[in-house]
């Protein structure tokens, strides 16, 4: 009768041994899984030709980022517009300066799926020749008074850290 009850208990610490074993398996193994998925947004600039001139965020994680907030300020100061995230301030202030850009206005909400990059602001020149230096140089004035600010999330709502894209902290004219 005691060896039955040796057994019984050697078997149920066995048993429990093992439940606890697959428990920690699967905890881990979600949190691998989860790990994995999570999206990494980059924002960078590419000032190398005016056909090419641009402001981008593009998406080198895995998982997919989910917009939480996004600010556009000119010169420290960010004026949004019925939740235009601060573009139609920023697009104001660029008519002194007589730079014509395309934008792409980022909203809280949208997704970048992994791989995905989009231009936040792209160089439009006029084409003509002895013009394109001038909108070049009025372009890089511009963008070091820029700064863009993105919240974001993952997949599973775990918020990420914010990613900035800061122009007067970049040397804009030395990588031209």
């Amino acid at each position: 009768m005691t060896e039955i009850i040796t057994s019984l208990s050697l078997s149920d610490l066995i048993a429990s041994l093992a439940l606890l074993v697959a428990l920690a398996s699967f905890s881990y193994t979600r949190r691998a899984i989860k790990a994995s998925l999570k999206p990494n947004l980059v924002l960078e600039h590419d000032f190398r030709s005016p056909e090419k001139m641009h402001i981008r965020v593009r998406n080198d994680g895995i998982g997919p980022a989910r917009i939480i907030k996004v600010k556009v300020s000119f010169k420290k100061v960010f004026k949004e517009h019925n939740h235009d995230t601060g573009w139609k301030y920023v697009t104001y202030q660029r008519k002194p300066l007589g730079v014509e850009f395309d934008n792409y206005v980022l909203k809280p909400g949208d997704t970048i799926i992994s791989g995905k990059e989009i231009s936040l602001i792209k160089l439009s020149t006029s084409g003509v020749l002895g013009k394109i230096e001038k909108e070049v140089k009025n372009f890089l004035l511009f963008a070091s008074d820029l700064k863009f600010e993105i919240e974001y999330e993952s997949y599973d709502k775990g918020t990420q850290e914010s990613v900035t894209w800061d122009g007067p902290k970049k040397n804009l004219f030395g990588k031209f």
